[in-house]
């Protein structure tokens, strides 16, 4: 690992526009509030990509399924000779047992039936990272401030995108 962090590779620059909330609804095709259950890079040609599955817990804008895969570029590489990986700034990296609230843009081609996520990073809103399931697995007293923490998170993001989705449902 720690060779591949030192053989890792920034990709050709990337410029992603800064999108306000309306415009990241708008782009979105579902909106949903899931848990990173797995995560693995592949080559996909010469680009390092990786696919990330997400149980999906509700579904805010959109259909989805129970299962999502989200496709980023970027990843890591260990099974080579000299290990490898490659970073894209400002594309999101999630953590395993990670919840949070995405906006996401269905993809095509190759990729079709996975998601990208809008913006880049813009359009992930991280509400919790796995406490919970760490807290319940040692019998920690933690878990409900951890489960109140993550509550409060979803209730302002529902508040601060509610009415732009519902606008965006009624068109």
């Amino acid at each position: 690992l720690i060779a591949a962090l030192l053989l890792a590779t920034a990709a050709s620059a990337t410029t992603v526009r800064k999108l306000n909330d309306s415009q990241m609804i708008a782009a979105s095709d579902v909106v949903v509030v899931g848990q990173c259950i797995q995560m693995k890079s592949e080559w996909v040609g010469r680009n390092l990509m990786t696919r990330y599955t997400f149980k999906v817990d509700e579904v805010w804008s959109g259909a989805a399924k129970k299962t999502i895969h989200i496709v980023v570029p970027g990843g890591a590489d260990a099974n080579r000779k000299f290990p490898v990986a490659t970073v894209y700034p400002g594309a999101p990296i999630f953590m395993p047992n990670e919840r949070a609230v995405l906006l996401l843009d269905e993809m095509s081609g190759q990729f079709q039936g996975a998601y990208s996520v809008v913006g880049f990073n813009q359009g992930r809103f991280t509400i919790g990272r796995g406490e919970i399931t760490a807290a319940k697995s040692s019998a920690s007293t933690a878990e409900p401030q951890l489960q109140r923490r993550e509550r409060d998170a979803l209730t302002k993001l529902r508040a601060r995108f509610g009415q732009l989705i519902a606008a965006k449902g009624a068109r």
